[in-house]
């Protein structure tokens, strides 16, 4: 594997000319920016496959509507409590995070990935900023800045599906059902108050 990977980088080394710095870091920027443009897409093809679950409950949860089978499995129960909730819970909706499992799996990993790559976006535009203020390219400055506000928009949206996809970072469908569950508990302990 490491003999592969100095070869691939002696490629694309070997091509790379110290002049062509200034535009390495343009296009590197481009490249991550049509990677998180491809997992928004992605993003969205996982959602439709969750729909029915209740990940959209967030910390607060009550404010969201639990849709599906599997929702409505899991409010059936939150009033049982933990000790109630296992057994039934498990048997009504373990079929259904079974179904799914992959799904939220790679829905929370491609939100870590986005949040990875605007991290890198960011540093980027940091640099070419100094490198255009120096110059004095307004036209470059301004798709910065453009770039700049895209990034500040998509990144409480991933963090955001991070905190909604918690319960999927595992690919234990026991320790999801659990997660799930004690989302609605804690929801239904919100309304209640």
């Amino acid at each position: 594997m490491a003999r592969w990977w100095e070869g691939l980088k002696g490629k694309t080394q070997a091509k790379k000319d110290s002049s062509d710095d200034y535009w390495t870091d343009e296009l590197v920027v481009g490249r991550y920016v049509r990677r998180v443009n491809e997992i928004v897409d992605e993003a969205g093809e996982i959602g439709k496959l969750l729909e029915g679950l209740p990940v959209r409950i967030g910390p607060r949860g009550s404010e969201r509507e639990t849709k599906g089978a599997i929702g409505a499995a899991l409010l059936a129960f939150a009033g049982a409590g933990q000790e109630g909730m296992d057994e039934e819970l498990m048997k009504h909706i373990a079929p259904e995070v079974g179904r799914t499992i992959l799904a939220g799996f790679c829905g929370y990993k491609l939100a870590e990935e986005a949040l990875a790559l605007l991290s890198l976006v960011v540093v980027k535009i940091a640099c070419l900023r100094r490198i255009y203020e120096e110059s004095g390219n307004s036209a470059k400055l301004q798709w910065l800045t453009g770039l700049q506000d895209l990034m500040n928009e998509a990144g409480p949206m991933f963090e955001q599906t991070l905190v909604e996809m918690a319960p999927f970072r595992t690919l234990d469908a026991g320790q999801i059902i659990e997660s799930l569950g004690q989302r609605i508990i804690a929801a239904r302990e919100q309304v209640d108050k």
